[in-house]
């Protein structure tokens, strides 16, 4: 099976703001709000968020063209 993510320029940089925009929903509310209790359904809709726009951002329609040169 091929992955649906063939180009991650920054490997690091892309993992944080994959978890940032999860635990912006999840993690951080929870420490500052003590009645934070998301549904399941809201995390998962959370994280499949997440996902989708790693997915968008990462795809292969967006990887350079190692052909073209910046003159």
């Amino acid at each position: 099976m091929r992955s649906a993510i063939s180009y991650v320029p920054d490997a690091a940089s892309a993992a944080d703001q994959f978890l940032g925009m999860i635990a912006n929903y999840v993690l951080w509310p929870r420490m500052l709000l003590t009645d934070w209790n998301p549904a399941a359904s809201d995390v998962h809709d959370a994280v499949e968020q997440a996902v989708q726009t790693m997915l968008a951002r990462c795809a292969p329609a967006h990887r350079p063209d190692p052909k073209r040169t910046n003159s």
